[in-house]
């Protein structure tokens, strides 16, 4: 029998070119691949960089991830191979291929606990308001709302067999933080008018440090959907590098306008906080911060909405490691047709409920989102999504990499790739090692954390206000 890991030579597709004519639909579903939770963190990592040096850092990672999509759609256009693994398995070899194959499952794995844990902390404040507790009583707390929410919502979405299902529901995500993004921009400003010295005259241009380091890996993982790009890339009709670059074009630019956004915003209005949830700073109970709740429902649809796009790709990847000897993966490109072969129903339900599961067991026990995001930006990320793509397109010397100018670029994302995921990562983990656990909280830890933080706004708001 044929080995599994030996794949036909390249057979370059026709580079037709799509003029303006981007699905739409495809769009808006790398946009809900890429805008998510991570959005939440954007604040704090600008308030670690300052605002200018962040912007430009922002806009840096913006055109690194639009450069990787395109390298990498151009190596799948001229292998006719439709997975991470596949490419790296044909150029690379059957080892570095498995490595892909973990870094991707952990990656998207790791993604899907920061997604849990970014519900339960929507959750917590909206939860701790007076109004919801006098319908729902004080004994509920944000875990038994995360269970049903799993139960109801995140697990039956997660079940979809293809992407293309998520297209509609892909638009309603991205529209949602997009409120969300006005939201705090509206917060900011009004804040901003009536306090300017606590608020914009106490931000920070550019900041150095080591903190600076670790909150690169946020923007990284803020950006990264390549993950999801073959798998986009083999549903176009038909799969066309051109088109998918139009599709990477618009869909980067539209998330890094609503990164910048509420980056600046969430920033300038809390310089002084370094809550690594943006929605951490806002007391729903005091009047200045009311209008905010339903942002709160808006970014807790874009996160359910984003949910089910990386549990796909890492769905995917187990399948293939799970059924490596059977024909489904193992027949060529050419005989099964571009894309990837379809999950059987029963094993995609296993598969389904195995990832979610465990990523809802252990989001209980995640200190902070942003844990999740520095360390899967810096390791995972990084070598899949930007690593990996330079790698491919000089491997096979696409044209993008033919010029003087293509060899600098493709050089500078590997290298730039390696520096950001070593240095940040490190930093990463010598922060975790030398912040102390808090203590053992009380059984009724909710109820008292939530009486003290009201105290305490009350006299912030107080002093604030006058």
């Amino acid at each position: 029998s044929r080995d599994p890991f030996q794949l036909p030579a390249p057979a370059v597709l026709p580079a037709k070119a799509s003029g303006g004519g981007a699905d739409w639909g495809t769009v808006f579903t790398m946009c809900s691949a890429t805008l998510g939770a991570g959005a939440l963190s954007l604040p704090y990592a600008i308030s670690q960089m300052g605002l200018l040096l962040g912007l430009g850092l922002l806009a840096a990672t913006a055109c690194a991830t639009h450069y990787s999509i395109s390298l990498l759609v151009g190596a799948m256009g001229a292998t006719r191979l439709h997975s991470f693994e596949e490419l790296t398995v044909h150029a690379f070899g059957q080892r570095v291929g498995v490595l892909v194959e973990v870094a991707i499952i952990a990656f998207c794995f790791g993604t899907v606990v920061a997604y849990t844990v970014a519900i339960g902390d929507i959750l917590e404040p909206v939860l701790a308001m007076r109004s919801v507790q006098r319908h729902l009583g004080h004994d509920v707390l944000k875990q038994h709302v995360l269970f049903v929410l799993w139960l109801v919502v995140m697990l039956p979405l997660s079940l979809a067999e293809s992407l293309s299902a998520f297209e509609a529901s892909s638009a309603f995500g991205v529209l949602s933080l997009l409120y969300l993004v006005l939201s705090v921009a509206y917060h900011a400003a009004a804040d901003c008018s009536r306090n300017p010295q606590e608020t914009i005259q106490q931000v920070e241009l550019a900041r150095f440090g080591p903190s600076g380091l670790s909150s690169l890996a946020i923007l990284l993982f803020a950006f990264t959907c390549q993950v999801n790009v073959p798998s986009m890339f083999a549903e176009l009709q038909p799969p066309n590098p051109a088109t998918m670059r139009h599709i990477s074009r618009r869909a980067v630019l539209l998330c890094l306008g609503c990164y910048a956004l509420i980056g600046t915003a969430g920033y300038v209005n809390f310089p002084h906080k370094r809550e690594s949830n943006v929605l951490s700073n806002y007391e729903l109970d005091e009047p200045h911060s009311r209008m905010m709740a339903p942002s709160f429902g808006a970014i807790a649809l874009t996160v359910l909405m984003a949910y089910p796009l990386n549990v796909f790709p890492c769905r995917y990847t187990l399948d293939v490691i799970l059924s490596r000897s059977a024909a489904n993966w193992s027949s060529s490109p050419s005989s099964a047709g571009f894309g990837p072969t379809p999950i059987p129903p029963r094993r995609r339900a296993l598969l389904t409920l195995l990832i979610t599961g465990a990523s809802l067991l252990i989001a209980l026990f995640v200190p902070g989102i942003n844990i999740v995001f520095q360390l899967m930006g810096g390791t995972a990320s990084a070598f899949v999504c930007f690593i990996l793509p330079a790698a491919f397109a000089w491997h096979y010397d696409l044209p993008e990499v033919r010029s003087r100018a293509g060899k600098l670029a493709c050089a500078s994302l590997f290298l730039v790739g390696c520096a950001v995921s070593v240095l940040s990562t490190t930093v990463t983990l010598a922060e975790m090692a030398s912040t102390r656990p808090p203590p053992p909280a009380p059984p009724s830890r909710l109820h008292h954390h939530l009486f003290d933080d009201r105290h305490d706004s009350h006299h912030h708001y107080d002093s604030y206000y006058g």
